[in-house]
């Protein structure tokens, strides 16, 4: 039994572990074989993927789903970072992205913005890591951040009052959602000690409540 490569998985995600020693073409064999061992045990799962002890670049993620998905049933919707492995995390990544897939819009983020970087789109965007302080996110959609917001994020560029930003811990200077901006003063501060976050626009003001399930429905 080859051991250089092991799959683990979870309700939501699967995580793949490399030896750290392994080529890549290695790999890419590895994986050929073994998930074509697996295809009746995965069937037809949507999954997270995060992959562990290799270091990639786009291509070589692209050809690694894509092996997945030709020697397998499965289908990969998200690709996410080790350090974000666990239930919780995966289970959010897939719907933020089964969302984004839905309305056919969305780019992805991978890592974090540091100060005096700024990434604009006009679709919806996900940045699977943190915006610190100097750094801008503005998006024509939606703005989903999987760390903290502590820089500047700008949703619903293109007119779209109906844009919201979440964020895991919201603890930004200012949000802006069409034309209505938000400083983080006195009044917002508190929010960043309650969890992951949600603003959108109510009654022509800004509104920041704590994201659970039943109100990310009420805002999509």
């Amino acid at each position: 039994m080859n051991n250089s490569v092991i799959i683990k998985g979870s309700k939501d995600g699967l995580t793949i572990l490399v030896n750290e020693d392994m080529r890549y073409d290695e790999l890419i064999g590895v994986l050929k074989e073994k998930f074509a061992e697996s295809r009746s045990f995965f069937k037809k799962a949507s999954m997270a993927l995060a992959i562990k002890g290799i270091e990639l670049t786009e291509c070589q993620e692209r050809e690694i789903i894509d092996v997945i998905e030709t020697y397998s049933e499965m289908k990969i919707i998200c690709l996410v970072d080790d350090s974000e492995v666990n239930n919780a995390r995966f289970y959010r990544a897939m719907k933020e992205k089964e969302y984004l897939e839905r309305t056919r819009t969305g780019q992805f983020v991978r890592g974090t913005l540091h100060k005096g970087q700024i990434f604009e789109s006009p679709v919806s965007v996900i940045v699977l890591g943190d915006v610190n302080p100097g750094a801008k996110v503005i998006s024509g959609g939606n703005i989903i951040v999987m760390g903290e917001l502590g820089g500047y994020a700008f949703a619903g560029a293109d007119n779209d009052n109906k844009c919201f930003i979440a964020a895991l811990n919201m603890n930004s200077c200012q949000i802006k959602i069409n034309n209505v901006s938000a400083r983080c003063t006195e009044k917002f501060r508190f929010l960043r000690r309650k969890g992951p976050k949600i603003a959108y626009l109510c009654n022509d003001g800004m509104c920041i409540d704590t994201l659970d399930r039943t109100e990310l429905n009420t805002i999509l």
